[in-house]
């Protein structure tokens, strides 16, 4: 069962989302391996998944994995490390989110995109 400070954690997140959505803010989104899949099915749903015919306007929403093209340009230029950072560089404006996604904690790319 999830702890009423959980429940909190959460409320706050949908909060933040729903505080993008109504400044037309972009969240972008960035994970590796399962991650970046997470991160990509994220975006859909965020975006447009859960509107199907209600009519509600979705969130600006941007996966930073589904991009091959920027990936490896910014990979073989730079460093993988930079990968989102790269993107974060062009996309990201005053207000926007972020949102990453984990498992170990560490991943170089992550932590950057997150500093």
């Amino acid at each position: 069962m999830l702890a009423e400070h959980e429940m909190a954690a959460i409320a706050a997140f949908f909060d933040e989302l729903e505080t993008a959505r109504l400044h037309e803010q972009t969240v972008s989104i960035a994970g590796n391996g399962g991650s970046a899949s997470i991160a990509s099915h994220m975006a859909v749903d965020f975006g447009v998944g859960g509107l199907a015919g209600k009519g509600a306007v979705g969130l600006r929403v941007l996966s930073l994995t589904d991009n091959a093209s920027a990936l490896t340009a910014i990979a073989n230029d730079r460093s993988y490390s930079d990968v989102f950072v790269g993107q974060l560089a062009t996309h990201y404006r005053r207000g926007d989110k972020l949102i990453v996604i984990s498992a170990s904690g560490n991943s170089p790319n992550v932590v950057a995109a997150a500093r």
